[in-house]
């Protein structure tokens, strides 16, 4: 069997629930039929832990049902026992209802009773969704139908791995650019020396589920064919990594890389250990491995590095030993990238509580602190976002449009850009999520009386109104608690578009001409924001690093471009 065909999943991070962390669709609809170990895996969207989302082939006039757990068996009904199913509200095995490629029913859970299956009407490529609270199912046909997609996500497992050999410990990538290429997948793994292998679903046990090998004639290949022997890639150089892999072309690239960012958390910082409430440090202009924070920082308690939004999968910086007192002069000291699953959790700290410009090297592997000039109060943010449907990036919290610290005032962030007719709000971290609760991060919404000042009140999802498409100048002082959104002078975003051109040099090397002085974004077809650069002059190339389907924004312009 040949199965070089991925899938398109529609969720991000989540935390388990009671009921359960993931679910798998089996039955004789799916690539897999009725085998446990070739399921088809459902996880927590973004929004909700109990809302789970897959898209991915589906026969039509065929049966299949929902299972929590794929290696203990199917429900045994005569005794009540085995693992949780989730089956057809309506009773008997049927058509889900509906027309024109969307479809509805409901959903039961462990009847006792019955075996009452789904079925959907015609073959095709859906977005199922399965929402656990209310009980609802809907299938909606996606708008890839040119093959049919399998794979949600890909998992590396080995000896090269951070997690060894131990499945549950797979090192997830995760698609590219679905919507474009639902077969495109790519993630950065720590690797040491050692060797490794693609599975398709760590779940699932090492027996009978989709393995993917290193081609015996050429390493940049993969193969599924497993009669060929178990093949697998090695690696001499332990680091960090940027694994891309598309299983439709069959081939596989390692490249060595750095983090886009690095969260500091840890009990020194406001947030503590809460991902969402971590400082955010971004690479400085013109490099991509020193990275720089100005915040405050709080005496004999310890912080860290992460470089990424994820305590199961991620990646951290910590200290030789523990704890490692940096220097306030600017001293530096060792920094050692581990994975989250290492043995080791060092830590930094400082002696002394106050505002710190903490500066990472990770291109010769060291970390410094130096006591700020400014010390008046404490500063917990370098960068704002604006997030919502009048950005570029829309509700996409990746996407969100970065405002700017002033050099003189810390709590001054203003962002120039094109802003279209809907909402916004600003977020703390675009790297975090939209959790609730104590797991939330900072938001800064319209007071509620005044839209000229803010609030950090997130009880109502105040936002700031957009009525034109322009250019504005949006200005927060979040020390004050105020906001001012005007036009920018003279210009607006319509004029920006009609003088910017964009066109291909090369594979994947484009050339913006007319948008000297403006910021240039790069976006995948989810909104995430892939790149940003300022046009320094009047024609500004750009280079997309992973092949796929990209929008490049100048102001109101935009244009689809194709990174081969």
């Amino acid at each position: 069997m040949n199965l070089f065909m991925a899938g398109l999943l529609l969720c991000g991070a989540a935390t388990a629930n009671a009921m359960s962390n993931r679910l798998f669709i089996v039955g004789d609809a799916t690539w897999g039929g009725w085998s446990l170990s070739k399921s088809s895996l459902m996880v927590p969207n973004f929004t909700s832990d109990t809302v789970f989302v897959y898209t991915g082939w589906m026969q039509g006039n065929k049966e299949f049902k929902f299972v929590t757990d794929v290696q203990n068996g199917f429900r045994d009904r005569a005794n009540d026992s085995g693992i949780d199913e989730y089956n057809n509200g309506a009773g008997t095995t049927g058509v889900l209802a509906g027309s024109e490629g969307s479809y509805s029913g409901t959903l039961v859970k462990n009847d006792g009773i019955t075996d009452a299956k789904f079925i959907l009407p015609e073959s095709a490529n859906y977005t199922i969704t399965c929402n656990l609270t209310t009980n609802v199912i809907t299938a909606v046909k996606s708008a890839y139908q040119s093959s049919p997609i399998y794979f949600n996500q890909l998992f590396l497992v080995g000896s090269a791995t951070p997690g060894g050999w131990s499945l549950d410990n797979a090192s997830l990538i995760s698609q590219a650019d679905p919507s474009g290429n639902p077969f495109l997948f790519s993630g950065n793994v720590l690797f040491s020396a050692g060797t490794f292998k693609l599975t398709a679903d760590k779940y699932a046990g090492y027996s009978d589920q989709e393995w993917f090998f290193r081609d015996l004639s050429d390493a940049s290949k993969i193969t599924d064919d497993s009669s060929l022997g178990d093949n697998q890639w090695t690696i001499s150089t332990p680091g960090l990594y940027k694994v891309t892999v598309d299983i439709a072309a069959k081939t596989i690239s390692m490249v060595p890389t750095t983090p886009d960012k690095l969260l500091v958390i840890g009990e020194a910082t406001f947030g503590g250990y809460t991902l969402n409430k971590a400082y955010v440090m971004l690479p400085d202009a013109g490099t991509s491995t020193t990275f720089n924070f100005t915040g405050y920082l709080d005496a004999s308690k310890d912080f860290k590095f992460m470089c990424q939004s994820s305590y199961n999968d991620g990646f951290q910086y910590n200290s030789a030993s523990e704890p490692t007192i940096l220097d306030a002069s600017g001293a530096i000291s060792p920094i050692t990238l581990n994975s989250t699953k290492a043995s080791t959790d060092n830590k930094f700290q400082v002696a002394e509580a106050g505002n710190y410009t903490i500066s990472c090297d990770l291109l010769n592997n060291t970390v410094s602190a130096m006591k700020a000039a400014y010390q008046t109060k404490p500063i917990y943010y370098n960068e704002l976002y604006m997030v919502g449907t009048a950005t570029a990036g829309g509700v996409s919290l990746n996407g969100g449009t970065g405002m700017v610290q002033d050099a003189t005032n810390p709590f001054i962030f203003t962002a120039t850009d094109s802003l279209m007719a809907g909402s916004f709000k600003i977020a703390t971290n675009k790297y975090g999520d939209y959790s609730t609760g104590n797991d939330a991060q900072v938001w800064f919404l319209r007071d509620g009386n005044d839209a000229t000042k803010m609030t950090n009140d997130m009880t109502a999802d105040n936002q700031w109104e957009i009525a034109e498409t322009a250019k504005y100048i949006v200005t927060a002082d979040i020390e004050n608690m105020t906001i001012s959104i005007k036009k920018a002078s003279g210009v607006n975003a319509n004029r920006i578009s009609d003088n910017v051109k964009i066109a291909r040099v090369s594979s994947r090397t484009f050339v913006v001409n007319g948008a000297e002085g403006s910021a240039v974004n790069v976006y995948s077809t989810l909104g995430q924001l892939v790149k940003t650069i300022k046009s320094a002059s009047a024609s500004q190339a750009i280079e997309i690093e992973n092949p796929g389907l990209y929008i490049i924004r100048v102001g109101a312009a935009t244009k689809k471009v194709i990174a081969e």
